[in-house]
């Protein structure tokens, strides 16, 4: 299965009701985009580095509906109060041979299965880099797993394998 990565789309200070920006902004990178499914990472950007917040997926319904959900939902707005005027969506889209957007209403079930595991190594990856990722699949990774140089710690210096392991793991 492949994916096309797009992004990252700035979202604005005032989140609430943007759905529809942002469904603009989606089609505008590529028409289409906002009714496609994948995985999605939202994050925000701190001393110019961005900052993965939550990993989620859009294998049942669009990239736009399920950003919209996040969006308007109190936890997710409660965590961004200063963090909003930084926030930034990756889309992962799923695309055929082509590089047609697959969309979740024709995705097989084997499909949903691979975009699954996909965001599950994203969340692993993600956590690497913010250890308080808003994750409700973070119970996947339980807290006491940890593998240096990719999974809940940073490598000590003078763990050469753990540093070459990061080394390589980052692009």
């Amino acid at each position: 299965m492949r994916f096309r990565t797009f992004g990252p789309f700035h979202v604005n200070a005032d989140i609430e009701n943007k759905s529809d920006d942002l469904g603009t902004k989606f089609n505008a990178a590529k028409e289409g985009l906002n009714n496609a499914s994948g995985v999605y990472i939202f994050a925000y950007r701190e001393k110019g580095r961005l900052i993965p917040i939550y990993v989620g997926k859009a294998q049942r319904q669009s990239f736009g509906s399920r950003i919209a959900q996040h969006l308007n939902g109190l936890k997710f707005a409660d965590f961004l109060d200063d963090r909003a005027k930084k926030l930034n969506i990756f889309l992962i889209a799923r695309v055929d041979e082509k590089d047609e957007f697959l969309f979740a209403k024709v995705a097989a079930e084997d499909e949903f299965t691979i975009i699954s595991e996909l965001e599950f190594s994203l969340i692993g990856s993600c956590i690497a880099v913010n250890p308080d990722l808003l994750n409700l699949h973070k119970l996947k990774h339980p807290d006491e797993v940890h593998v240096p140089g990719y999974l809940g710690s940073i490598p000590d210096s003078t763990d050469l394998s753990a540093c070459e392991l990061a080394s390589m793991l980052r692009k």
